[in-house]
């Protein structure tokens, strides 16, 4: 077992220290590849506060800017406090790969006492394919459980194609934490357990939701090898014979409260040994398997299929539906529900979306090269065994409280998953723009348009081309993307001149996203030196306090775009109350874009928020098409 950001206790001085992700390679090539990575450098000071100030005036007064130019001035004083900090960190660099990775994890994850449900964990709309039934359900489950196994032995191997962004290779590490994962909940923070083929006793087994019920499913056989589709499929076929009648009550529920609730209701759970050792069995097993009941609203429209596709992937509908059918701790858990509706989610806390969507990818674009599953054939395989929970009415409590928690939560939040078809990446890239870019600027049009101001935007960026590397913020809501959203509908305005704004705000876009590859950007600097200032016992410095800095930290436009060869997308909430989550996937001739809000707010509108980002698409698109007509 690996395990990962935990609370070590230095018994000298009951300090706790967090530790890095235990290194996870055993093979020479890997082990090679990833010492050849270089450390997250720490950025230069002032490079850093010029590039946060470029990058967010447009969000505070004048007479605020000038403000937090003489704090920033301040800080930047020779032997001052800015020096002192930034002086800590590149300390603190010297003894660590990167010096950023144990703040990320802990602060960014284990210790957030959000609920993983619907809060942290992104939902995936995964394909709808054509079983209507039991069988049908359990036959395609089976075939995508055979390439969960044949990428696994990838992992098992080390032989994952090592990925490259502009020829230079990428850490690798967070890619092979999705399998065989788990977070624990805990008092005060959390942990994650991985265990990785190349330990002792490594799992051999998934665990299968149904009915609420969780069952220890065996995938290999005696000797070490994978089970094949039909004997796979004859596995699914006794958990839906050996589950009860009745719908157990759902322990998984508990997985979707506030942290600190749950670890209560964790550490109630495991004075029994029984729920202990079901617990290690879920915690332990490769992959959570869901298989939901087969009962399907009405659906009237491709968007419908996407949004409710969605529902079943961030939350699985509540109590009363199939969120108990779900463990939100598992980072793999893939979900079959009823008509062909096939959704997964994931724990956020070990990777990005990009290692989870690249297996998924693969299940399903393999899905031809696997046998179709013999309901004759016979198999002698290990039984799959019902995991048993012993409840106290304390537990049954527990459960109750989180059943009404998720409950409220969904009745909070907005979800519209949308296909744009009018274009895809295709068109844009004909333009000479980036498709990302491009993307970026018709969300922050459309949030113009709607509240007639910018929005402080987050986009996710890769840090990964160094060691442990995790996410930058792309700061799309630069300057530029401010005066095209500004003057795109001024009248009087020819197609050339709207079209050379949506460039040049393109532009900066994508110079920005280069900042964030090479570790340029503000963000992740920023709360480096922020924590640094905790660290040494000192107040909050001013500039964290500052109104400019207030303002960029909070993301009316949380965004992501999360590339799949196949027809899906990733879904999150929103960051702030008054925002929106929003995550896409180009294709070459349409965009499928995951819409998100919180009810409670009464400014934000899913529906309106797309019909305004469909005429803003539209409205680029022609002043872009026009335009080169022009110059023909």
């Amino acid at each position: 077992m690996v395990r990962y950001g935990v609370p070590l206790r230095n018994m000298a001085t009951r300090m706790k220290i967090y530790c890095l992700p235990t290194p996870i390679f055993t093979s020479e090539s890997m082990v090679v590849a990833q010492s050849k990575l270089p450390r997250l450098p720490v950025p230069l000071l002032n490079k850093t506060l010029e590039t946060f100030v470029n990058a967010n005036r447009q969000l505070v007064t004048a007479k605020e800017l000038e403000r937090t130019k003489k704090i920033i001035s301040d800080f930047l004083q020779q032997g001052g406090l800015g020096q002192r900090l930034q002086e800590h960190l590149e300390e603190r660099s010297k003894d660590r790969e990167n010096w950023f990775a144990e703040w990320w994890l802990e602060h960014g994850y284990m210790r957030s006492r959000c609920p993983t449900a619907l809060v942290v964990n992104p939902g995936i709309v995964l394909p709808r394919v054509s079983y209507r039934d039991r069988d049908g359900q359990i036959r395609f489950a089976s075939k995508i459980i055979t390439n969960l196994l044949k990428y696994k032995n990838m992992f098992d191997t080390e032989t994952v194609p090592i990925e490259s962004l502009k020829g230079k290779p990428m850490c690798m590490d967070q890619v092979y934490r999705v399998m065989s994962t788990c977070r624990i909940p805990g008092s005060d923070i959390d942990t994650v357990v991985t265990y990785p083929a190349n330990r002792a006793n490594p799992p051999q087994h998934i665990t299968v939701a149904f009915k609420n019920h969780f069952f220890e499913v065996p995938v290999y056989d005696s000797d070490g090898n994978a089970l094949s589709a039909t004997a796979i499929y004859h596995q699914l076929n006794q958990v839906i014979n050996m589950a009860p009648n009745e719908t157990a009550a759902p322990v998984g529920i508990l997985t979707t409260n506030n942290r600190d609730d749950w670890a209560e209701a964790y550490h109630c759970l495991i004075e029994d040994e029984t729920n202990k050792k079901s617990l290690e069995s879920i915690h332990r097993s490769i992959a959570m398997i869901c298989i939901d009941h087969m009962d399907t609203p009405e659906l009237n429209s491709d968007n419908d299929i996407l949004t409710y596709t969605a529902e079943k992937g961030l939350h699985g509908g509540g109590s009363h539906d199939s969120s108990g059918n779900r463990w939100f701790d598992k980072t793999i858990q893939i979900i079959f529900g009823g008509s062909g509706i096939v959704a997964s989610n994931y724990e956020h806390g070990p990777a990005e979306g990009g290692p989870v969507i690249q297996i998924l990818d693969y299940c399903f674009q393999n899905l031809k090269t696997v046998e179709e599953p013999d309901s004759n054939t016979t198999m002698s395989v290990q039984t799959p065994a019902l995991l048993q929970f012993n409840l106290t009415q304390k537990s049954l409590d527990h459960i109750s409280a989180a059943s009404n928690h998720i409950d409220s939560l969904i009745s909070n939040i907005d979800i519209s998953n949308w296909k744009f078809d009018g274009f895809g990446k295709t068109f844009i890239k004909n333009q000479k723009v980036s498709p990302d870019a491009f993307i970026q600027m018709a969300f922050q049009l459309a949030f113009y348009r709607m509240y007639d101001k910018p929005a402080a935007v987050y986009e996710a960026g890769s840090l990964r081309k160094y060691i442990y590397g995790r996410t930058e913020v792309i700061r799309s809501s630069t300057h530029d993307a401010f005066l095209f959203v500004s003057n795109f509908d001024k009248p009087g305005l020819s197609d050339s001149d709207r079209a050379e704004l949506i460039r040049k705000a393109a532009i900066s876009h994508s110079n920005y996203l280069k900042l964030t590859v090479d570790a340029k950007g503000c963000d992740r600097h920023l709360a480096g030196l922020k924590q640094a200032a905790l660290d040494m016992g000192l107040n909050v410095p001013e500039l964290f306090t500052d109104k400019l800095y207030s303002e960029s930290q909070h993301y009316r436009l949380s965004t992501s775009q999360v590339p799949a060869s196949i027809e899906g997308n990733m879904v999150f909430a929103p960051s702030c109350d008054d925002g929106y989550g929003l995550c896409y996937n180009p294709r070459a001739d349409s965009l499928l874009i995951g819409v998100t809000a919180w009810k409670s707010c009464p400014d934000t509108d899913t529906t309106k928020f797309i019909e305004t980002l469909h005429s803003s698409f539209m409205d680029m698109r022609s002043a872009m098409a026009k335009s080169s007509k022009s110059k023909l």
